[in-house]
């Protein structure tokens, strides 16, 4: 049994506390000491009871010691805790991610094409879309077409219309030169109007290069091949094919 840290009828070694000098504390043989100068000592202690009158604690007797032995931990009553609720086991559905976009709305991109357009010397009339579906996973696809062998495919949010997506599609059976040339040009255009439309012409120049529309000094065109870049926050992939039939995506990096 245990009483105040110490088990009955074991030889024990007395552990003190080291308090400010002079204060007293009780010592296992039942003497009083400074605590501040008290070593450890051996000592067999009893059942002890309550202390006396004088605050002392002296052996208790054997029917004093079953009367104040204390109750096993095993039949302490304990408080009982409040009941927890339920867990709520309801499934949690993580909502799917948006698809990133451009920040641009399609009526925006529109105008920032036909922008791009004109900075590279290709007179065009106002575009609009001349075809708009909503899929069924609620986004708007939108057709543009620029001419009989050039158009665009642009996909967005069906919420907000922020492009999502954009596909370039040139060519056609016996392109003449100038033809061929404005294919390469409308896919530059995508580029460069998700970019800058007013962009400079030797970086569209060199923009044109990095995407595999326009061959080096003495070089030709890769055809047949598929080039992918990223740049600026936007991957594109360009596939030019004999003929001069082009397709060119650019889509914004998540």
């Amino acid at each position: 049994m245990t009483v105040n840290g110490f088990v009955e009828g074991e030889d024990i070694e007395a552990s003190y506390l080291t308090y400010p000098f002079g204060i007293s504390t009780w010592a296992p043989n039942g003497e009083w000491g400074d605590a501040s100068l008290s070593a450890p000592k051996k000592a067999v202690i009893d059942v002890m009871t309550k202390p006396a009158d004088d605050g002392r604690y002296y052996p208790a007797s054997p029917d004093e010691a079953e009367e104040t032995e204390p109750a096993s931990e095993e039949t302490t009553s304990v408080a009982e805790e409040p009941a927890v609720a339920a867990e709520d086991k309801t499934p949690v559905v993580a909502k799917e991610a948006p698809a990133p976009d451009f920040g641009i709305t399609v009526e925006e991109f529109i105008r920032n094409y036909e922008t791009s357009l004109e900075t590279l010397d290709q007179d065009m009339e106002r575009l609009s879309t001349s075809k708009e579906e909503t899929t069924a996973d609620g986004r708007i696809v939108a057709e543009v077409s620029l001419d009989d062998f050039r158009s665009l495919i642009i996909t967005a949010n069906g919420s907000n219309r922020f492009v999502q997506g954009v596909i370039f599609l040139g060519g056609g059976e016996q392109l003449g030169a100038v033809e061929a040339l404005a294919v390469l040009f409308g896919a530059l255009a995508v580029g460069v109007a998700l970019e800058d439309p007013a962009m400079d012409p030797e970086d569209q120049g060199n923009f044109g290069r990095e995407l595999g529309l326009f061959a080096e000094a003495g070089e030709e065109i890769a055809l047949g091949k598929t080039i992918e870049i990223e740049r600026n926050g936007v991957q594109y992939s360009v596939s030019v094919l004999e003929g001069f039939g082009l397709t060119m995506g650019a889509d914004p990096v998540k």
